[in-house]
């Protein structure tokens, strides 16, 4: 009946029927109604959009509620970037999950169309956003996608991080849930959070955890494999920084993200959709894969 009323009122409703949702523990189908019916752009409303984005990000289930969750968020985020300057903290808040969830898709997506190495980069620039997603799943799963890309090292590196991470979960006297007493020597000069708080609960069981372990151990001892993050020059000073960082940690200067992947675009090496710059190499992987832009979902085509 709401809709027959017209959008301003059917929003007001699906606001109250999403929060009815919310509340019973049912963040996907609230992300759903409210990709469905609106999500207004109202400050009172921003701490609800929050939540079950965070919740809907910390699912079980690859891309359960992840795509309305998008869909709403896109809506929104547009709808309110038209005046920038009012709630600006709120739109880059609500910003920052919108990216997150783009690259939970592009993850899942590219992984069950066996791109597992665009689905390793998004899972990898997934880790920027720690805090929007629980830490011990952005690490499980950026290590698992570069494991069955065959990215050892970094593989290594992030599985090994997860482990402590699950650790410190489990201890007792862990310093008020944070991480921030973690060793952080391999994150210094990358720009993967080290200071956030600690999820109160487990991504996957003990027993996928013991399998972790296993495997960590296994690598430890291969003295061929290379236990640091990778690197890329960076295009403005030449030198080296981490792979995935799109500001240099050296010189400050940023690189274009990839609408595919997050990663720092190369120089030369840029096409442009709608807008969005991508990584030629990965746009192409993927619309020859899926046909679409992964960002919008309209039907795409390969650039050459």
């Amino acid at each position: 009946m709401a809709a027959t009323m017209g959008p301003d009122v059917a929003a007001q409703y699906a606001v109250k029927h999403a929060t009815i949702e919310h509340r019973a523990g049912n963040a996907e189908v609230a992300a759903e109604i409210l990709s469905k019916h609106g999500a207004p752009p109202h400050p009172s409303f921003f701490t609800l959009y929050k939540e079950i984005a965070t919740e809907v990000l910390a699912g079980k289930q690859d891309g359960y509620g992840e795509v309305e969750l998008k869909d709403f968020l896109r809506t929104l985020v547009g709808t309110m970037s038209a005046t920038p300057e009012i709630n600006a903290g709120a739109l880059k808040e609500l910003q920052r999950f919108l990216e997150a969830a783009h690259l939970a898709l592009v993850r899942a997506q590219a992984k069950d169309a066996g791109l597992l190495d665009v689905s390793a980069k998004a899972a990898t620039s997934l880790l920027r956003y720690i805090g929007e997603l629980p830490a011990d799943r952005a690490f499980f799963e950026a290590g698992i996608a570069c494991r069955d890309a065959g990215l050892l090292n970094m593989a290594f590196v992030f599985l090994n991080r997860y482990l402590d991470l699950t650790e410190a979960m489990d201890d007792p006297d862990a310093d008020s849930g944070s991480a921030s007493t973690l060793e952080n020597a391999d994150f210094v000069d990358t720009d993967i959070p080290y200071d956030f708080v600690l999820p109160e609960r487990h991504f996957v069981q003990e027993a996928t955890r013991e399998e972790v372990r296993d495997w960590v151990l296994a690598l430890s001892m291969d003295q061929q494999v290379d236990q640091t993050l990778s690197s890329r020059t960076c295009s403005s000073c030449g030198r080296d920084t981490y792979v995935a960082a799109v500001t240099c940690h050296r010189c400050k200067s940023k690189a274009d993200q990839c609408a595919v992947t997050g990663f720092p675009i190369p120089a030369g090496e840029r096409v442009m959709h709608e807008g969005r710059p991508a990584r030629k190499d990965d746009w192409n992987k993927w619309c020859l894969k899926l046909h679409t832009d992964p960002w919008s979902g309209t039907p795409a085509q390969p650039k050459y």
